[in-house]
């Protein structure tokens, strides 16, 4: 018999003497216990072992994490015990399951946050440092060459004054045509890719060259999302024309209309850069864009990438950039994955984008 079950029995005949002891004999019917109060001391006594066996087991339990099941008198108490303790951990468990689906949770928003960031901040990185910094000081030739071939022409025809305020309000020539020249606002910014594209109209080499470049920026993500809110990725067939020029024009009048993108200045494309800077920086949509969900964050998200399109229009390297897009993000399952849907048809989005 284990030490702590011989305890009790002790304690247990100890607590039935004191009771016949403490009564008094007044007559011969009480010197000894009737059958029902004997009954009634037994089952006290048994609820006392039982409440004790209990109380150390538990107590073994939760030092040793285990709980012996037993076969005696108890045992079907014990196995009680053991399906409470067993429900509570499992309680416990499904606690620690939505606590981590909770943490999960509030990852996905966090990513989701960066990712609204993304979309209005990262269709222009590429140029900011070129846009808050344009050279005007003298070309040198024999660094940049390709800066100084005949259709940029930047070191013997230098922007005057009066040429960038032109361009501030229309990139396109006069007459609605491409303008090289407005590449001497980058000089000597993407030297290698103004020579691949508007040089030598290789859009191939173009699309290899940009993406390394843009790699090294860690800019890869930016473009992507350019890509596919520009609805680049929606186009089936990207023409390796090198007639860049009269090639680019009739592709962006389909897409944009030759009013529209031939109006499209240098200043409105600055207005997107500073309103995607100004996202960089605070983390926010401004209340005055009317965001409300993620079809109006998508038709604004289109809007800027539409500029941003028209823009290369202007400055001929439309084809370029898709030739780039295709090449390295479009049929790219990683940024399918994350980014396809930006080029999605939704509810009066894509029509007012047109």
């Amino acid at each position: 018999m284990a030490p702590a079950l011989l305890k009790l029995m002790v304690l247990a005949s100890a607590l039935v003497a004191a009771e016949m002891g403490s009564r008094e004999p007044n007559d011969s019917a009480e010197r000894c216990l009737s059958e029902d109060e004997v009954e009634d001391s037994e089952e006290r006594l048994v609820s006392i072992m039982q409440t004790e066996l209990l109380q150390k087991e538990v107590r073994r339990f939760k030092a040793s994490d285990k709980f012996p099941m037993r076969t005696d008198a108890v045992g079907e108490d014990e196995a009680t015990l053991v399906a409470g303790e067993l429900a509570e951990q499992e309680l416990l468990a499904q606690l620690i399951r939505k606590e981590e689906s909770l943490a999960s949770i509030s990852k996905d928003i966090q990513s989701n946050k960066v990712a609204v960031h993304e979309i209005m901040s990262s269709p222009h990185k590429q140029l900011s440092a070129q846009a808050q910094a344009p050279s005007s000081g003298p070309v040198d030739c024999e660094k940049y060459p390709m800066f100084c071939d005949p259709k940029v022409n930047c070191s013997q025809n230098p922007l005057t004054e009066d040429d960038r305020k032109a361009i501030g309000k229309q990139l396109a020539t006069a007459d609605g045509h491409v303008n090289y020249r407005t590449w001497c606002l980058a000089y000597p910014m993407y030297a290698t890719s103004v020579q691949n594209c508007i040089v030598e109209g290789d859009v191939k080499g173009y699309a290899q060259s940009m993406f390394e470049a843009q790699k090294k920026l860690k800019l890869l993500d930016a473009d992507a999302i350019y890509c596919f809110s520009a609805g680049h990725c929606n186009k089936t067939e990207v023409t390796d024309s090198t007639s860049l020029a009269s090639t680019t024009e009739a592709e962006c009048d389909s897409r944009y209309g030759h009013k529209q993108w031939t109006s499209v200045g240098w200043t409105d494309f600055m207005a997107v850069l500073a309103r995607a800077l100004d996202v960089g920086k605070t983390h926010q949509i401004p209340k005055e864009w009317k965001v409300t969900g993620w079809s109006s964050l998508v038709k604004l998200a289109r809007h800027e990438a539409d500029i941003s399109a028209m823009t290369a229009c202007a400055m001929g390297n439309y084809l370029c950039d898709l030739s780039y897009c295709h090449a390295n993000y479009c049929q790219n399952p990683q940024y399918r994955e994350r980014f396809g849907n930006l080029s999605w048809v939704y509810p009066d989005v894509w029509e007012s984008s047109q």
